[in-house]
């Protein structure tokens, strides 16, 4: 699915049932939806404590954190998460990165609601927690992860249909279904 596909899906959710660019523009600055756009607007595009930064999407692996592109932050996938040889990508900055932007069940064989990367055993690893909520999969849900200030695993829960999983669970269609 295309960017402006998921657009077209989120502004249909908004109450806005147009494409044209301008219609949406001036609707996302109007009431009821100002706030809403004030507040993103608001939000860093990339945030850092310590051993740990956030951003939405990833970073492009040839440049300082400083010199990443907002679109960058907000957009990149395959170049950030696999390097040429299709292994996951060297984590280059030693710091632990958490993102979203890709569900995880786009990675090779997902287990839990998230995907830890890393190069091999030595290198900083880097956490993808986008659970999938959108992606209309029996497992698509929230993922919350909770690391120290060094960059370890404290806890992992994922929400599926309103239900509270352990974050390193296998879920199943049983358990989401109820049977």
């Amino acid at each position: 699915m295309s960017n402006f596909s998921i657009a077209l899906q989120t502004w249909r959710k908004l109450g806005i049932y147009t494409s044209n660019l301008n219609t949406v523009r001036r609707a996302l600055n109007q009431e009821p939806l100002l706030a809403a756009t004030k507040f993103l607007a608001s939000l860093p595009t990339i945030w850092q404590q310590g051993h740990l930064i956030a951003m939405h999407a990833g970073v492009d692996w040839r440049w300082p954190l400083a010199q990443q592109t907002r679109d960058t932050l907000l957009w990149i996938r395959d170049d950030y998460y696999f390097d040429s040889g299709g292994q996951p990508h060297r984590n280059l900055f030693d710091r632990v990165l958490v993102t979203g932007h890709t569900p995880v069940q786009s990675f090779e064989n997902p287990q839990m609601g998230y995907v830890k990367l890393q190069a091999d055993a030595e290198d900083t690893p880097r956490y993808v927690i986008d659970g999938g909520s959108r992606s209309r999969l029996f497992d698509g849900g929230i993922c919350a992860l909770t690391l120290t200030t060094q960059g370890k695993v404290a806890r992992m829960k994922r929400v599926i249909n309103r239900k509270i999983y352990d974050g390193q669970q296998l879920v199943t269609p049983e358990m989401v279904s109820g049977s």
